[in-house]
């Protein structure tokens, strides 16, 4: 998950630098500038708060986890909003 984290965060950096010196976009530092500082901020966060110790899983500890009411209420949680952002855009 970290990893996916920062190479995710990494490549909107580099896309929108990309875009801003091979494609000739304009750089609007009020937006440009403080999205790259929160995505860089939230990753480093999160590498920070990784678990140093390596955990092992076994299969009814996954299925625990996967079937628990957090997880059921973030994909529930997770859902909504999708759908009232589908709603909204379609309308």
């Amino acid at each position: 998950m970290i990893l996916l984290a920062s190479s995710t965060a990494s490549a909107m950096v580099i896309s929108s630098l990309m875009s801003i010196f091979i494609l000739g976009e304009t750089f609007i530092c009020k937006y440009d500038l403080t999205a790259m500082v929160f995505i860089s901020v939230g990753c480093a966060l999160m590498i920070l708060q990784t678990h140093i110790q390596i955990v092992e899983l076994d299969y009814d500890s996954v299925k625990e986890l996967l079937i628990s009411n957090k997880s059921i209420g973030i994909c529930v949680i997770a859902s909504c909003i999708f759908t009232v952002t589908v709603i909204a855009y379609l309308s």
